[in-house]
Order: structure tokens, then sequence, then C-alpha cells
């Protein structure tokens, strides 16, 4: 089925989580952190595991660790051992793609992440950010490497400027290259 609270790549990985969980013989509940019910379930071992979508801030984790919960956070860092974690592989990912803008040619590739638009100290920022200057400079460009947090304007005013712009640009999330594309194109960039 749906799940309403997620979106973009969160409801693929959510359905097929859901399939996997229900094939194992569980059952699969889906509870916001915004209220106090998921709290409770937890506390009260209505629950016999816990799936985290968010960021698990100190409140989180301390009601985990106090309940002792078999718990597993997706897409974000826990420094408690008990609490295991799975991410994207955001160093390899950003490789990837920065080889692949490379084999088509490209050059001149900034990176941009749209200001406010994710969780600011969230460590993928940092790993495909770090990344992509790494990469940069493994392939002698070092002069055209660009990193941009703002907005979209800004970004195309920085990059888009006469025939010596940017030709390629890595974007933190999918969301951001909607954004992107719909300014890129109303200034009729593509």
């Amino acid at each position: 089925g749906k799940f309403p609270e997620t979106r973009g790549i969160y409801e693929a990985m959510m359905t097929e989580i859901a399939s996997q969980i229900e094939a194992g013989g569980y059952h699969l509940i889906f509870l916001s952190t915004r209220g106090d019910l998921w709290r409770q379930s937890l506390t009260e071992r209505r629950v016999d595991g816990c799936l985290l979508i968010t960021e698990a801030d100190q409140a989180i984790v301390q009601v985990l660790e106090e309940s002792r919960m078999p718990a597993v956070i997706l897409n974000d860092t826990s420094t408690n051992p008990a609490i295991h974690c799975v991410q994207a592989d955001d160093t390899n990912g950003c490789r990837a793609a920065m080889r692949h803008l490379m084999d088509l040619g490209h050059r001149r590739i900034a990176y941009f992440r749209r200001k406010g638009s994710s969780k600011e100290k969230h460590i993928s920022i940092t790993m495909r950010r770090e990344t992509y200057v790494q990469v940069m400079r493994e392939a002698g460009l070092s002069e055209y490497i660009l990193t941009v947090d703002g907005e979209v304007d800004d970004f195309l005013n920085q990059t888009h400027t006469g025939p010596g712009g940017y030709t390629a640009v890595v974007l933190y999330s999918h969301t951001e290259v909607v954004k992107l594309y719909s300014a890129a194109n109303a200034r009729g960039l593509v």
C-alpha cells in the first residue's frame, strides 16, 4: 500500500520493507514521531522492533535505549552501538555520478544543494560534497570546483553566465532536480 508520510525514494523503500516484514510473518505498523503514540507503543512493548525513517534525535534515541527495543535507523547515523543504521553509499554513489558525467565529456561540473532543503547537519550532505570535491581534484579539475548551498536562482546566476558556464551539476537530492530543472527551463537553459 501507500505510506502517507513518505515521498520519493522513501515510499519505494517502505513498500519493499513492508513486503519483506509481512513475508516473515510480522505486521508493519506505521507511526509518526510527531505525536506520542510511537513512544507509548515502544515503552509499553506493543511492538517487537522499530524502523526509523527520520532523523534520530536525542529524544527518540533515549526512548529506544530505555525500552531496549531492537531498532534500525534508515538513512541516518547513531553513536549507540545497540541501534543499527542502514545508509546509502553516498561516497560511491556520488563518485559514480561524477564518473558518468565526466565520461560524457563534462568538465565544468558544479555541486548544488538548495539551502534549507534538507536537514542541515545530515551526514549525506557532507559526504556527497566532499566526494564531489575529491573527484574534481583527482581529475585535475580543481579550477572548476564550485559548491553552492543557496537558492536556485543564485545557483543559476553563478553557473550559467555566458559560453564558459557549467555544463553539468551534481545535486544533493532528487527533489532539488525538479526545482532546478523547472527554473532552468523557465530561463530557456534546457
